[in-house]
């Protein structure tokens, strides 16, 4: 996907579309748009080869509202990323379905696990794109509220709408929590290392 956006966005400077000072700007711009359709189409996929399309979206924006502030795990490449985002979705859909009997336990379960987390561990930078002091503040704040708020929605559709939508809301916090703890792990094991290799 990166590829492609430098070949667009290269092309667009030659055509004097956009300005050269501007093109990592573009690249990047173009890059995250198109990586976010891609992840709302395999999840419109997943949810139609699971019968769970409603679902499947929600657990989606869910995930993608607070990912972008909160953060987490990065693959090292791509195609890594958008296996593990399709394992977990399914993953994640098949266990809803299993367990929708018990929703009630399972959902508050899942409701509460999720914001010490969050809470915790946000944000979890990228190690291509390190915040400064002032963006980690803010970031964790968005976090913390976009949690708060995506736990009130999730109990809110749960009790009064509907219970599958209420509990793939929560999904998408469960998630969550379980990147930022990965990108915790890879973020002590590159620690570990550089100690290491400085002794």
């Amino acid at each position: 996907m990166e590829k492609f956006s430098q070949k667009v966005i290269a092309l667009f400077c030659e055509n004097k579309i956009i300005q050269e000072d501007d093109r990592e700007l573009y690249e990047y711009a173009l890059n995250i748009l198109l990586t976010g359709v891609l992840h709302f189409l395999l999840s419109l996929l997943i949810g139609l080869s699971l019968g769970m399309i409603k679902e499947s979206l929600a657990l989606f924006a869910s995930f993608f509202v607070i990912r972008k502030f909160a953060g987490g795990f990065h693959a090292a490449k791509p195609w890594q990323c958008y296996l593990f985002s399709i394992a977990t979705n399914m993953a994640l859909l098949l266990l809803m379905k299993v367990l929708l009997k018990q929703a009630d336990v399972f959902f508050y379960v899942c409701l509460i696990i999720p914001m010490p987390f969050i809470f915790l561990l946000s944000p979890a930078e990228s190690p291509n794109k390190p915040l400064n002091a002032k963006e980690k503040k803010i970031y964790r704040l968005i976090s913390i509220i976009a949690c708060c708020a995506l736990t009130t929605l999730s109990a809110v559709i749960f009790t009064w709408v509907s219970k599958p939508m209420g509990l793939a809301i929560c999904m998408g916090l469960v998630i969550e929590a379980f990147v930022l703890v990965l990108a915790t792990m890879e973020k002590l094991r590159r620690a570990r290392r550089a100690v290491s290799v400085t002794d």
